[in-house]
């Protein structure tokens, strides 16, 4: 059995914190989406709202964060970086049918900068006591290692649902899924979070696949897509 990864080395960082200014309104169109104040009518607004505040983020974080020349443009760090790998995908994503859970990430970077920025104007004070506790533990290093594993967690679960995704919505659902599978994998190379995700999912399927009570067939089989989904992921991070 392979064994847990260690903690990830140095000081954990959350994707687009140079671009909070924007967060508060991502985490609230996403809270509407989910909790259709608004109706039924305005919830596909308020997802590619979320969308597109989600993908402002990103920008404005890339335009503080990098100054703006065409030793930028050529920098291999640039395209390489969270931000601009998942700039493409948030814009894609608000032009094709509402898949929820892709909200999911943007809206746990939105609350920690919310409150990053709460904190620094000093007006998590106002707050309950034991609400002030809990926003503090967001923005400490256990919560935000919380934060990227939740986040890393949730990508990673659109990618193992895209199969049923792609049948529930139809081949027009296949080019953001593509997309999405290939930022997966990206991350997968680079992130941390993401392979202790991926290795915590593959374990949890190995305990059952792998189990003496699982017919031999179904343990091949098995055995067979995870080595088909390894040759995926390895194309896709190329």
């Amino acid at each position: 059995m392979q064994q847990q990864r260690g903690p990830p080395p140095g000081v954990p960082t959350v994707p687009a914190a140079a671009g909070g200014d924007l967060s508060p309104l991502t985490l609230l169109l996403t809270l509407v989406y989910f909790v259709p104040l608004l109706g039924a009518a305005r919830r596909d607004l308020c997802y590619r709202g979320a969308l597109w505040a989600a993908a402002a983020t990103c920008l404005l974080s890339l335009s503080r964060s990098w100054p703006l020349s065409m030793a930028t443009l050529k920098d291999a760090r640039l395209w390489k970086c969270d931000d601009m790998q998942r700039l493409p995908l948030l814009l894609l994503l608000s032009l094709f049918p509402p898949l929820p859970f892709i909200l999911v990430p943007p809206a746990a970077y939105a609350l920690h900068h919310s409150l990053s920025r709460a904190h620094a104007r000093s007006l998590l004070a106002k707050l309950p006591a034991a609400v002030r506790e809990r926003a503090i533990w967001v923005l400490g290093e256990e919560g935000t290692h919380t934060t990227l594993a939740f986040a890393a967690i949730s990508d990673l679960m659109v990618g193992l649902t895209a199969p049923f995704l792609a049948v529930s919505h139809g081949l027009r659902i296949v080019p953001p899924l593509l997309l999405h599978l290939k930022y997966v994998a990206k991350s997968h190379a680079t992130s941390w979070y993401m392979q202790t995700a991926v290795d915590t999912v593959r374990l949890k399927l190995d305990s059952i696949f792998h189990h003496r009570r699982c017919p031999a067939p179904v343990s091949a089989a098995y055995v067979r897509c995870a080595g088909l989904a390894a040759s995926a992921a390895r194309l896709l991070a190329a």
